[in-house]
């Protein structure tokens, strides 16, 4: 496993860390970290279309699909998020 971290930074400006190979489960963050972008350099992503309710949700959504833990317990989510939970996880293909 690498040492390496992704930072996410959300529409207010907050940054998280994640580990890359958590970030890989997005198949969009994948994308942008192969290219010769300034993103896939620095490993730091502005996700400015989403607030920090919603990235922190959609850290902890590929943690859990890392960690493969479908089997074992579901995803909660809650209702009022739903919606930009779902456009969150389609712009990121996960």
């Amino acid at each position: 496993m690498s040492d390496k971290e992704v930072i996410l930074i959300s529409k207010e400006g907050i940054s998280h860390p994640v580990k890359y190979e958590v970030c890989t489960i997005s198949s969009t963050i994948r994308k942008i970290l192969q290219e010769k972008f300034q993103e896939g350099i620095s490993f730091e992503i502005e996700l400015k279309q989403f607030n920090d309710e919603i990235i922190k949700k959609v850290i902890e959504y590929m943690e859990y699909k890392y960690r493969g833990d479908e089997e074992e317990e579901e995803f909660e989510v809650a209702t009022d998020m739903s919606l930009e939970l779902l456009i969150a996880a389609d712009y990121l293909d996960i």
